[in-house]
């Protein structure tokens, strides 16, 4: 998605310093950025928010003219101001998603030329919106946000984990609690323990009449 559905230069101080071309009282005319194409060009929205004035500049000055559109920025994304636009798209307190179509570039007055501009507020720069090829390179929160699959997908199985513990408890409780296991048991260990004894009684007894015999 490109800010503008045209071919389009970089007007005074360029992408990278647009503003040192500008002056003025304020950053919607002094931290600002031209994108000089032609006229009825398609103007895209580069930031995502809610449209907060629309209005039409003073038609004697040469470099603001048209209709004017600042959105107010939602989350990361910055107010902007939109100037020299025509078949404006959007009314106040529309909400704007990125690569919305806002309206047109304008025809200049006078002849001149015609050309977007696009402020920021001071400290603000449009290369954190879009490329110097004019390519939009944020995406609308909705497109952010993981679908209700992947976070289940992502989230461990609570049910797994806490079934394992009771599984392995019960596995547990039912050998030892198995009678006939431990009769087995009881009676192996007497098997060979009850010779053991007896063959040490024996030889005591022989020894006793050993000696009575003497």
């Amino acid at each position: 998605m490109n800010i503008l559905g045209g071919k389009f230069r970089w007007g005074p101080g360029g992408y990278e310093n647009g503003p040192s071309g500008h002056d003025g009282t304020s950053w919607k005319t002094e931290n600002a950025w031209d994108l000089i194409t032609n006229s009825d060009t398609d103007v895209y929205s580069i930031t995502e928010g809610v449209v907060m004035k629309i209005k039409s500049p003073k038609t004697d000055d040469s470099h603001l003219f048209g209709t004017s559109i600042e959105i107010l920025g939602r989350g990361k994304y910055p107010t902007i101001f939109y100037c020299n636009l025509s078949s404006v798209k959007v009314r106040v307190g529309n909400k704007v998603q990125i690569g919305e179509k806002i309206g047109k570039v304008a025809t200049a007055p006078k002849g001149g030329q015609s050309f977007l501009h696009v402020a920021l507020p001071f400290g603000k720069r449009i290369s954190s919106l879009i490329s110097s090829s004019g390519d939009v390179s944020g995406k609308n929160s909705s497109e952010s946000e993981p679908s209700s699959s992947e976070s289940s997908s992502s989230e461990p199985n609570l049910t797994k984990i806490s079934s394992q513990p009771k599984s392995y408890k019960s596995k547990s409780t039912s050998l030892l609690g198995d009678k006939s296991l431990g009769d087995k048991i009881t009676s192996t260990m007497a098997k060979i323990i009850t010779p053991m004894a007896l063959g040490g009684a024996l030889f005591e007894e022989v020894d006793r009449i050993k000696k009575l015999m003497k």
